[in-house]
């Protein structure tokens, strides 16, 4: 789990939310993305 910002996590939980584990943000932008779309439309 990401638990390196504790603070944020309790407040979530407080508020219902679910802390999902494991779970990492991921951003493609330009020539990875271009990349991405060429791919995926063969």
């Amino acid at each position: 789990m990401l638990d390196w910002n504790q603070n944020a996590i309790d407040f979530y939980e407080k508020m219902g939310a679910p802390v999902l584990p494991d779970w990492r943000i991921v951003r493609m932008t330009g020539d990875a993305l271009e990349q991405l779309a060429a791919s995926a439309a063969k």
